[in-house]
């Protein structure tokens, strides 16, 4: 179940491919440039789906961004977008255990009001070392299509494809 070998531009072959975070570590970490950063992302990408698991049982985690790339600068972060196996479960989660689960996804366009008014555009969990999201149910389509574009120096780069790891808990 490893992940395929990268292209010669530096890219998983596209669509998702199942993979354990063993093989995530092996193909992104160990065999990408970048490692000592790389290996701060993987960390964080553990304690991530660790806490996650608390809120969502059972479910996949599509792993992405420049993370999942080989590329000339080092990765800023790991995209995630985690779908549950049970949606409705979330839905019973207490008042308490949604908040919870709201600070382990990006958040964008807020508002804090204490201790003065002012907008932030985006808040991610870990620190900054993850981009995480939801996938409701009818979005995979739309998810995978996201996690599947190419982009070089933060431009789309049109008519290239990629493909991401899929690890499921």
């Amino acid at each position: 179940m490893s992940l395929p070998a990268w292209t010669s531009d530096g890219l998983l072959p596209p669509g998702a491919h199942r993979a354990s975070m063993s093989d995530v570590y092996d193909r992104m970490v160990l065999d990408a440039p970048h490692r000592a950063r790389r290996e701060t992302l993987y960390s964080a990408l553990q304690t991530y789906l660790g806490l996650i698991s608390e809120f969502v049982p059972h479910g996949t985690a599509w792993i992405d961004g420049g993370f999942s790339m080989q590329k000339p600068e080092a990765p800023h972060d790991v995209d995630v977008a985690v779908a549950p196996a049970d949606w409705n479960q979330l839905a019973s989660l207490s008042d308490q255990a949604q908040a919870d689960l709201l600070g382990l996804l990006t958040l964008q366009d807020i508002i804090v009001s204490r201790p003065e008014v002012m907008w932030i555009e985006r808040v991610q969990p870990i620190g900054g070392a993850l981009d995480a999201f939801l996938v409701r149910p009818g979005q995979e389509g739309v998810w995978s299509d996201t996690w599947s574009r190419v982009k070089r120096g933060g431009i789309l780069q049109p008519g290239e494809i990629k493909g991401f790891a899929e690890v499921t808990w």
